[in-house]
């Protein structure tokens, strides 16, 4: 968008469709009607998750190498996903593969 002259949202609006739909193609017509408030998304589905699982992702700010520092961010994460549980009145079973098993 920088590279088009584009740095700001009204600008993204007010820019011409032709050329966001000659850079983007079919979606720089959506990138406008979104810049514009204009959504034709359908909201009335209800969604349902093929399965039933609670995780947690997070975007690190920096390398951890501290110990205390990785079990805090640890610990901080299991909260929030046994917190969901709870909340969804689930029971969660520990898995017994060894970490050996699980690294990829």
């Amino acid at each position: 968008m920088n590279r088009l002259g584009i740095h700001s949202i009204k600008e993204l609006a007010l820019s011409s469709v032709e050329m966001l739909r000659k850079e983007f193609g079919v979606l720089g017509e959506e990138i406008n009607q979104h810049a514009n408030g204009i959504d034709y998304s359908r909201i009335l589905d209800v969604y349902i998750p093929s399965s039933r699982s609670f995780g947690k992702s997070q975007i690190l700010s920096h390398h951890y190498t501290n110990r205390k520092e990785v079990e805090l961010l640890l610990s901080e994460i299991l909260d929030d996903v046994c917190f969901r549980l709870h909340m969804h009145q689930v029971v969660a079973s520990p898995d017994k593969r060894k970490w050996e098993e699980l690294r990829t």
